[in-house]
């Protein structure tokens, strides 16, 4: 399948669960959808970074006393006294954009990843492990922030620990996903229809 007609096969079927996908027609749709979703990432936190370096530039030209500056070959570092939270980026916003973008990318390959575990004979449900686990990380990221930027800093370390070991499921699922979604098809008849012919 071309590159063209594969874009054009999983738009057409955005809602469509049942039935089985080869990787030729898989890979080409969702490597533009996830690097879609890493620009919108980018398009998303870059604005928030400079503007955090601006109000960072702006407090050590008001605050010279508070701040030391260390500038050398490939190599710029600030140090800033006490704690001001408003220099910190806006982690909220950050957070919720990256959610917009999770949750767009999630619905644009929802249906395209389960036909394809469908080829490799198996449910559609593995494809939501990592989706969900994305999702906790990206709350419990939230709630540590907000608590980060406070005066007294992370209150609730088994959040944090908490979080960790989500973050390391959420890789290891993300991890097997991929190994499935690049595996050769099951040539054999299954529930789910059969063979696609996949190379």
């Amino acid at each position: 399948m071309t590159f063209g007609a594969s874009i054009r096969y999983n738009l057409e079927n955005l809602s469509n669960f049942n039935g089985r996908q080869a990787r030729d027609s898989f890979w080409p749709y969702a490597g533009v959808v996830l690097a879609l979703a890493f620009l919108g990432v980018m398009l998303a936190m870059v604005p928030e970074i400079l503007s955090t370096f601006e109000r960072v530039d702006t407090f050590i030209a008001e605050n010279p006393e508070l701040a030391t500056v260390d500038r050398s070959a490939g190599q710029y570092s600030v140090r800033i006294e006490g704690s001001h939270p408003e220099l910190f980026p806006d982690f909220t916003m950050i957070v919720t954009a990256m959610s917009v973008v999770v949750a767009v990318t999630v619905a644009l390959l929802a249906a395209a990843v389960t036909r394809r575990l469908h080829d490799r004979g198996m449910s559609g449900l593995w494809g939501m492990a990592p989706a969900i686990l994305l999702f906790f990380g990206l709350a419990i990221f939230a709630t540590l922030s907000g608590q980060m930027m406070s005066d007294e800093g992370i209150s609730n370390p088994a959040l944090f620990m908490f979080g960790f070991a989500n973050n390391l499921l959420y890789f290891a699922s993300l991890i097997f996903l991929l190994v499935q979604l690049a595996g050769s098809s099951t040539t054999r008849p299954t529930r789910f229809g059969a063979a696609n012919g996949d190379l």
